[in-house]
Protein backbone atom coordinates (compact mmCIF):
# COMPACT_ATOMS: atom_id res chain seq x y z
CA UNK A 1 0.00 0.00 0.00
CA UNK A 2 1.52 3.38 -0.99
CA UNK A 3 1.81 6.11 1.61
CA UNK A 4 0.24 8.80 -0.60
CA UNK A 5 -1.91 8.90 -3.73
CA UNK A 6 -1.53 11.90 -6.04
CA UNK A 7 -4.23 12.59 -8.63
CA UNK A 8 -3.79 14.93 -11.58
CA UNK A 9 -6.56 15.72 -14.06
CA UNK A 10 -5.99 16.82 -17.66
CA UNK A 11 -8.29 18.32 -20.26
CA UNK A 12 -6.63 19.23 -23.58
CA UNK A 13 -3.31 19.82 -21.82
CA UNK A 14 -0.95 17.47 -23.60
CA UNK A 15 1.87 20.01 -23.39
CA UNK A 16 1.68 19.90 -19.56
CA UNK A 17 1.85 16.12 -19.17
CA UNK A 18 5.61 15.56 -18.97
CA UNK A 19 6.39 18.61 -16.79
CA UNK A 20 3.50 17.76 -14.44
CA UNK A 21 4.49 14.12 -13.99
CA UNK A 22 8.16 14.97 -13.69
CA UNK A 23 7.28 17.38 -10.88
CA UNK A 24 5.23 14.77 -9.04
CA UNK A 25 7.67 11.89 -9.47
CA UNK A 26 10.72 13.91 -8.47
CA UNK A 27 9.39 14.17 -4.92
CA UNK A 28 11.66 13.05 -2.10
CA UNK A 29 8.71 10.98 -0.85
CA UNK A 30 9.00 7.97 -3.15
CA UNK A 31 6.25 5.77 -1.70
CA UNK A 32 3.40 7.02 -3.87
CA UNK A 33 0.79 6.07 -6.44
CA UNK A 34 -0.05 8.55 -9.20
CA UNK A 35 -3.43 8.57 -10.95
CA UNK A 36 -3.77 10.66 -14.12
CA UNK A 37 -7.35 11.31 -15.25
CA UNK A 38 -7.95 12.32 -18.85
CA UNK A 39 -11.24 14.22 -18.70
CA UNK A 40 -12.38 13.62 -22.28
CA UNK A 41 -9.55 15.49 -24.00
CA UNK A 42 -9.79 16.00 -27.77
CA UNK A 43 -6.09 16.70 -28.32
CA UNK A 44 -3.07 14.42 -27.75
CA UNK A 45 -3.32 14.44 -23.94
CA UNK A 46 -4.26 10.77 -23.60
CA UNK A 47 -1.50 9.73 -26.00
CA UNK A 48 1.04 11.76 -24.00
CA UNK A 49 -0.13 10.13 -20.77
CA UNK A 50 0.10 6.63 -22.23
CA UNK A 51 3.59 7.38 -23.52
CA UNK A 52 4.90 8.26 -20.04
CA UNK A 53 6.77 5.36 -18.49
CA UNK A 54 6.70 4.86 -14.72
CA UNK A 55 5.26 1.89 -12.84
CA UNK A 56 3.69 4.19 -10.24
CA UNK A 57 1.49 5.96 -12.82
CA UNK A 58 -2.02 4.72 -13.66
CA UNK A 59 -4.16 6.31 -16.40
CA UNK A 60 -7.94 6.75 -16.13
CA UNK A 61 -9.85 7.96 -19.21
CA UNK A 62 -13.40 9.30 -18.89
CA UNK A 63 -15.89 11.33 -20.91
CA UNK A 64 -15.67 15.04 -20.11
CA UNK A 65 -17.40 15.55 -16.75
CA UNK A 66 -15.45 18.36 -15.11
CA UNK A 67 -12.79 18.47 -12.44
CA UNK A 68 -15.02 17.48 -9.53
CA UNK A 69 -15.99 14.19 -11.18
CA UNK A 70 -12.41 13.60 -12.39
CA UNK A 71 -11.03 13.92 -8.87
CA UNK A 72 -13.79 11.81 -7.36
CA UNK A 73 -13.05 9.06 -9.87
CA UNK A 74 -9.30 9.44 -9.49
CA UNK A 75 -9.38 8.96 -5.73
CA UNK A 76 -12.12 6.30 -5.76
CA UNK A 77 -9.76 3.32 -5.45
CA UNK A 78 -6.98 4.97 -3.43
CA UNK A 79 -5.71 2.75 -0.60
CA UNK A 80 -3.07 5.10 0.80
CA UNK A 81 -3.00 7.02 4.09
CA UNK A 82 -2.82 10.43 2.39
CA UNK A 83 -4.28 12.08 -0.72
CA UNK A 84 -3.05 15.01 -2.80
CA UNK A 85 -4.15 16.78 -5.98
CA UNK A 86 -1.70 18.19 -8.51
CA UNK A 87 -3.08 20.61 -11.09
CA UNK A 88 -1.61 20.21 -14.57
CA UNK A 89 1.20 22.71 -15.08
CA UNK A 90 1.84 23.41 -11.40
CA UNK A 91 5.22 22.71 -9.81
CA UNK A 92 5.90 21.07 -6.44
CA UNK A 93 8.95 21.80 -4.36
CA UNK A 94 10.82 18.50 -4.17
CA UNK A 95 10.08 17.94 -0.48
CA UNK A 96 6.47 19.12 -0.53
CA UNK A 97 4.83 15.74 0.15
CA UNK A 98 7.50 14.65 2.63
CA UNK A 99 7.09 17.83 4.69
CA UNK A 100 3.30 17.69 4.72
CA UNK A 101 3.09 13.99 5.53
CA UNK A 102 5.47 14.52 8.45
CA UNK A 103 3.21 17.32 9.72
CA UNK A 104 0.09 15.13 9.66
CA UNK A 105 1.94 12.25 11.29
CA UNK A 106 3.06 14.60 14.07
CA UNK A 107 -0.47 16.03 14.54
CA UNK A 108 -2.98 13.16 14.49
CA UNK A 109 -5.92 15.50 15.17
CA UNK A 110 -5.32 17.33 11.88
CA UNK A 111 -7.17 16.17 8.80
CA UNK A 112 -5.71 18.67 6.34
CA UNK A 113 -2.30 20.28 5.85
CA UNK A 114 -1.65 23.05 3.35
CA UNK A 115 1.24 25.42 2.63
CA UNK A 116 2.17 28.81 1.29
CA UNK A 117 2.11 29.16 -2.49
CA UNK A 118 3.35 31.29 -5.36
CA UNK A 119 1.17 32.05 -8.40
CA UNK A 120 2.94 32.84 -11.67
CA UNK A 121 1.57 34.22 -14.94
CA UNK A 122 2.15 31.99 -17.95
CA UNK A 123 4.49 34.63 -19.45
CA UNK A 124 6.31 34.98 -16.10
CA UNK A 125 5.43 38.71 -16.11
CA UNK A 126 3.97 38.64 -12.59
CA UNK A 127 4.02 36.60 -9.39
CA UNK A 128 1.89 36.62 -6.25
CA UNK A 129 2.44 34.83 -2.96
CA UNK A 130 -0.29 33.51 -0.66
CA UNK A 131 0.35 32.79 3.02
CA UNK A 132 -2.67 31.09 4.63
CA UNK A 133 -3.18 30.60 8.35
CA UNK A 134 -4.60 27.39 9.80
CA UNK A 135 -6.28 29.14 12.74
CA UNK A 136 -9.92 29.93 12.04
CA UNK A 137 -9.95 28.05 8.73
CA UNK A 138 -13.66 27.19 9.05
CA UNK A 139 -14.62 30.88 9.19
CA UNK A 140 -12.01 32.04 6.67
CA UNK A 141 -13.36 29.68 4.02
CA UNK A 142 -16.77 31.34 4.19
CA UNK A 143 -15.28 34.52 2.71
CA UNK A 144 -12.27 33.31 0.68
CA UNK A 145 -10.09 30.26 0.13
CA UNK A 146 -6.38 30.94 0.74
CA UNK A 147 -5.38 27.26 0.62
CA UNK A 148 -3.83 26.28 -2.75
CA UNK A 149 -5.59 23.29 -4.25
CA UNK A 150 -2.30 21.88 -5.56
CA UNK A 151 -0.65 22.49 -2.20
CA UNK A 152 -3.10 20.74 0.13
CA UNK A 153 -2.79 17.21 1.51
CA UNK A 154 -5.72 15.28 3.00
CA UNK A 155 -5.71 12.47 5.52
CA UNK A 156 -7.65 9.74 3.70
CA UNK A 157 -9.75 8.83 6.72
CA UNK A 158 -10.87 12.48 6.98
CA UNK A 159 -11.54 12.66 3.23
CA UNK A 160 -13.66 9.50 3.34
CA UNK A 161 -15.58 10.66 6.41
CA UNK A 162 -16.96 13.72 4.62
CA UNK A 163 -17.62 11.95 1.32
CA UNK A 164 -14.70 13.33 -0.70
CA UNK A 165 -15.08 15.54 -3.76
CA UNK A 166 -18.59 16.02 -5.11
CA UNK A 167 -19.03 15.61 -8.87
CA UNK A 168 -21.60 18.45 -9.01
CA UNK A 169 -18.87 21.06 -8.52
CA UNK A 170 -17.26 21.74 -11.90
CA UNK A 171 -15.57 24.70 -10.22
CA UNK A 172 -14.60 25.37 -6.58
CA UNK A 173 -14.68 21.66 -5.79
CA UNK A 174 -11.73 22.22 -3.44
CA UNK A 175 -13.63 24.88 -1.48
CA UNK A 176 -16.65 22.60 -1.07
CA UNK A 177 -14.41 19.80 0.21
CA UNK A 178 -12.43 22.07 2.55
CA UNK A 179 -15.61 23.55 4.02
CA UNK A 180 -16.86 20.07 4.91
CA UNK A 181 -13.47 19.02 6.28
CA UNK A 182 -13.19 22.20 8.38
CA UNK A 183 -16.42 21.30 10.18
CA UNK A 184 -14.85 18.10 11.57
CA UNK A 185 -11.07 18.42 11.49
CA UNK A 186 -8.26 20.80 12.40
CA UNK A 187 -6.08 22.30 9.67
CA UNK A 188 -2.31 22.77 9.64
CA UNK A 189 -0.06 24.86 7.37
CA UNK A 190 3.61 24.37 6.55
CA UNK A 191 4.86 28.00 6.60
CA UNK A 192 6.90 27.71 3.42
CA UNK A 193 6.21 28.00 -0.31
CA UNK A 194 5.90 24.37 -1.43
CA UNK A 195 4.00 24.82 -4.70
CA UNK A 196 4.09 27.19 -7.65
CA UNK A 197 0.72 27.63 -9.36
CA UNK A 198 0.67 28.41 -13.08
CA UNK A 199 -2.03 30.88 -14.20
CA UNK A 200 -2.36 30.14 -17.92
CA UNK A 201 -4.73 31.54 -20.54
CA UNK A 202 -7.46 28.98 -19.74
CA UNK A 203 -7.31 29.47 -15.97
CA UNK A 204 -10.51 30.38 -14.15
CA UNK A 205 -8.91 33.63 -12.98
CA UNK A 206 -8.21 34.65 -16.59
CA UNK A 207 -11.41 33.72 -18.46
CA UNK A 208 -14.37 36.04 -17.58
CA UNK A 209 -17.05 33.41 -18.27
CA UNK A 210 -15.22 30.87 -16.10
CA UNK A 211 -14.89 33.44 -13.29
CA UNK A 212 -18.63 34.02 -13.40
CA UNK A 213 -19.42 30.31 -13.16
CA UNK A 214 -16.78 29.76 -10.48
CA UNK A 215 -18.26 32.59 -8.38
CA UNK A 216 -21.68 30.98 -8.56
CA UNK A 217 -20.31 27.59 -7.54
CA UNK A 218 -18.45 29.26 -4.68
CA UNK A 219 -21.62 30.93 -3.41
CA UNK A 220 -23.47 27.61 -3.55
CA UNK A 221 -20.70 25.83 -1.62
CA UNK A 222 -20.93 28.52 1.09
CA UNK A 223 -24.74 28.24 1.13
CA UNK A 224 -24.47 24.47 1.69
CA UNK A 225 -21.98 25.05 4.50
CA UNK A 226 -24.22 27.67 6.13
CA UNK A 227 -27.16 25.27 6.07
CA UNK A 228 -25.08 22.48 7.65
CA UNK A 229 -23.74 24.78 10.34
CA UNK A 230 -27.28 25.89 11.17
CA UNK A 231 -28.13 22.25 11.91
CA UNK A 232 -30.04 21.69 8.68
CA UNK A 233 -29.35 19.08 6.03
CA UNK A 234 -26.95 19.74 3.18
CA UNK A 235 -29.08 21.06 0.27
CA UNK A 236 -27.09 19.20 -2.38
CA UNK A 237 -27.45 15.92 -0.49
CA UNK A 238 -31.18 16.48 0.12
CA UNK A 239 -32.33 17.90 -3.20
CA UNK A 240 -29.61 17.11 -5.73
CA UNK A 241 -28.34 19.61 -8.32
CA UNK A 242 -31.66 21.48 -8.26
CA UNK A 243 -30.66 22.79 -4.84
CA UNK A 244 -28.52 25.37 -6.63
CA UNK A 245 -31.78 27.16 -7.51
CA UNK A 246 -32.61 27.48 -3.80
CA UNK A 247 -29.57 29.61 -2.97
CA UNK A 248 -30.53 33.08 -1.66
CA UNK A 249 -29.63 35.93 -4.03
CA UNK A 250 -26.61 38.00 -3.05
CA UNK A 251 -26.22 41.79 -3.31
CA UNK A 252 -22.50 41.34 -2.72
CA UNK A 253 -22.22 39.05 -5.72
CA UNK A 254 -24.39 41.42 -7.78
CA UNK A 255 -21.90 44.21 -7.12
CA UNK A 256 -18.94 41.94 -7.92
CA UNK A 257 -20.51 41.01 -11.26
CA UNK A 258 -21.26 44.68 -11.98
CA UNK A 259 -17.61 45.52 -11.32
CA UNK A 260 -16.54 42.78 -13.73
CA UNK A 261 -18.96 44.22 -16.31
CA UNK A 262 -17.38 47.66 -16.01
CA UNK A 263 -13.88 46.18 -16.42
CA UNK A 264 -14.94 44.22 -19.50
CA UNK A 265 -16.66 47.28 -20.97
CA UNK A 266 -13.57 49.40 -20.45
CA UNK A 267 -11.50 46.75 -22.26
CA UNK A 268 -13.97 46.93 -25.14
CA UNK A 269 -15.28 43.39 -24.49
CA UNK A 270 -19.00 44.18 -24.77
CA UNK A 271 -20.11 40.52 -24.91
CA UNK A 272 -18.48 39.73 -21.55
CA UNK A 273 -19.83 42.99 -20.12
CA UNK A 274 -23.40 42.07 -21.07
CA UNK A 275 -22.96 38.58 -19.62
CA UNK A 276 -21.81 40.00 -16.28
CA UNK A 277 -24.60 42.60 -16.25
CA UNK A 278 -27.21 39.88 -16.77
CA UNK A 279 -25.66 37.89 -13.92
CA UNK A 280 -25.60 40.98 -11.68
CA UNK A 281 -29.27 41.77 -12.28
CA UNK A 282 -30.17 38.12 -11.69
CA UNK A 283 -28.69 38.46 -8.19
CA UNK A 284 -30.07 41.88 -7.22
CA UNK A 285 -30.73 45.35 -8.61
CA UNK A 286 -28.04 47.61 -7.19
CA UNK A 287 -26.74 51.10 -7.91
CA UNK A 288 -23.47 49.62 -9.14
CA UNK A 289 -25.34 47.28 -11.46
CA UNK A 290 -27.33 50.16 -12.93
CA UNK A 291 -24.13 52.16 -13.40
CA UNK A 292 -22.53 49.21 -15.18
CA UNK A 293 -25.56 48.85 -17.43
CA UNK A 294 -25.45 52.50 -18.41
CA UNK A 295 -21.68 52.50 -18.80
CA UNK A 296 -21.70 49.49 -21.08
CA UNK A 297 -24.15 51.15 -23.44
CA UNK A 298 -22.57 54.62 -23.56
CA UNK A 299 -21.72 55.12 -27.27
CA UNK A 300 -18.56 57.12 -26.53
CA UNK A 301 -16.98 54.58 -24.20
CA UNK A 302 -14.73 52.91 -26.84
CA UNK A 303 -13.49 56.32 -27.97
CA UNK A 304 -12.86 57.35 -24.36
CA UNK A 305 -10.90 54.16 -23.81
CA UNK A 306 -8.83 54.71 -26.96
CA UNK A 307 -8.06 58.30 -25.91
CA UNK A 308 -7.03 57.13 -22.44
CA UNK A 309 -4.68 54.50 -23.86
CA UNK A 310 -3.20 57.07 -26.25
CA UNK A 311 -2.46 59.39 -23.33
CA UNK A 312 -0.79 56.58 -21.42
CA UNK A 313 1.45 55.75 -24.37
CA UNK A 314 2.49 59.40 -24.66
CA UNK A 315 3.23 59.56 -20.94
CA UNK A 316 5.54 56.58 -21.26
Amino acid sequence: MPKVTVVSSFYNEGWHVKDTLDSILSQTERDMAVVCVDDGSTDDTLACLNAYRDCRVRIVAQANQGLGAALKNGFADADSDYLAYHEAGDDYRADRLERQIARLEAEPDCGVVSCQSRSVGVDKSWTRETRPEATGAADTLLTHNPFPHSGTLYRKSAYDAVGGYRAFFRYRQDLDLLLRLSERHAFAVVPEILVTVLRHSESVSVKPAKRLLARRYREFAVYCASERRAGRSDPLESFGPGAALMRPRSRLMANEFAQEAMKASWRGDRDSARTFIAAAIDEAVTARGLAATIGTHVPMLPQMRAAYQSLRRRAV
